[in-house]
């Protein structure tokens, strides 16, 4: 879970054990993700939040259900996103010191490198769907 800031919250699930050519969501990860994101929704009084699923499918299988609106983040968009943050953390290992990086001028940086809050919505994460036969 990350607390993006005072009211948006991003619920990110991993599946790392799942092999690339997978087609579909089965119903036990889909059912992990939703007692997941219950949990946040009990805990944190259903405020705003993005989930997340970090797999290679992008459809649930046809006897898998997630409640409520969730999203997927993709090998190749996870790619992208890790090489933006690397230019990031590159961009900001260029201050002498640290301290020293303004809040505008960190904005900035954000935004270049395509790592604002609204960039993970639309730029790297796309709705999970459901199974069409």
């Amino acid at each position: 879970m990350w607390c993006a800031d005072d009211d948006t919250y991003f619920l990110i699930e991993c599946k790392n054990q799942v092999k690339i050519d997978r087609r579909f969501i089965s119903k036990a990860e889909a059912g992990q993700f939703s007692q997941h994101i219950q949990w946040f929704n009990t805990n944190y009084n259903s405020a705003p939040c993005t989930k997340i699923l970090i797999i290679p499918a992008l459809r649930l299988n046809r006897d898998a259900y997630i409640n409520d609106q969730s999203y997927i983040l993709r090998e190749k968009n996870l790619t992208i996103l890790k090489d933006n943050f690397r230019s990031f953390i590159g961009d900001i290992l260029r201050f002498d010191n640290l301290r020293l990086i303004g809040e505008h001028e960190l904005e900035s940086i954000l935004k270049a490198n395509k790592l604002q809050i609204t960039d993970f919505k639309q730029r790297y994460i796309e709705p999970i769907k459901k199974r069409i036969d």
